[in-house]
């Protein structure tokens, strides 16, 4: 139920039984000595902010029948270093692991379908992403401030990437935007400073206001003809830019 176990700092371990089907909203927020969790399959949502600020947990396996991890679930889980993640989870709600920032470790499954607003913001020690062509949008500010994310991987099936959904991820080198993507959002990836190789498959479409601005380590961009509109800004302040090619639609 709500707050349950809210507070109990003292907690170091919670068994979660198959057959629970919810854990509710706060249910061990702030549980600063709880050091792993395994969610069970009978548990179909993990609710609102249920392990937020528990900053002690350093692993949670969420099995397959749980499909949705809501708003705040994780929270400011400052230690958790690794995640796992069954086939079967459909949606990564709103800031759900927002401000984990020993987060090292996640594979998100081919059943997503949504990834929430701020739902990795300022996940510092992700190094490697990929998303899987099952998500129709990546939420806006998503991936934001992950400092440490070097390589992303959107596979073909995207159709939306967000308002800076990987706005100031400094260390992200090399970024191929698939056809299916329609919409590349404003300030997609504004201040990604090391991205130095960028492909656009042809097939993809618009291209928002500053989606691309202080990406300084750009030398060569070129757009496919299938690019419908290009925002205002997109490439400003790319300092190393030399070659554009706009191909004829």
């Amino acid at each position: 139920g709500y707050k349950a176990f809210y507070g109990c700092a003292g907690l170091t371990s919670a068994v979660i039984d198959s057959g629970v089907a919810d854990i509710g909203e706060s249910a061990f927020e702030n549980c600063i000595g709880l050091n792993e969790i395994t969610v069970p399959g009978s548990v179909t949502s993990i609710g609102e902010a249920a392990f937020r600020g528990c900053i002690g947990l350093k692993n949670a396996v969420i099995k397959s029948g749980v499909s949705k991890i809501e708003t705040y679930a994780f929270a400011g889980c400052a230690g958790l270093k690794k995640v796992e993640i069954e086939n079967g989870l459909s949606t990564v709600g709103t800031a759900a692991f927002m401000d984990c920032g020993s987060l090292a470790e996640i594979l998100l499954p081919g059943s997503l379908t949504e990834i929430g607003v701020s739902a990795f913001s300022g996940c510092e020690s992700l190094t490697d992403i990929t998303i899987p062509g099952s998500v129709t949008k990546i939420g806006n500010t998503a991936f934001q401030n992950c400092g440490g994310l070097k390589k992303v991987t959107i596979e073909n099936g995207v159709e939306n990437i967000g308002y800076r959904a990987f706005y100031n991820c400094g260390s992200l080198s090399r970024l191929t935007i698939p056809a299916s993507v329609k919409s590349t959002g404003e300030e997609a990836f504004r201040n990604c400073g090391s991205l130095s190789l960028l492909t656009i498959k042809d097939g993809a479409g618009s291209i928002g206001d500053s989606a691309f601005s202080g990406c300084g380590s750009l030398k060569r961009v070129v757009l496919p003809g299938s690019i419908t509109a290009i925002g205002q800004k997109v490439f400003q302040n790319c300092g190393g830019l030399r070659s554009v090619k706009i191909e004829d639609g």
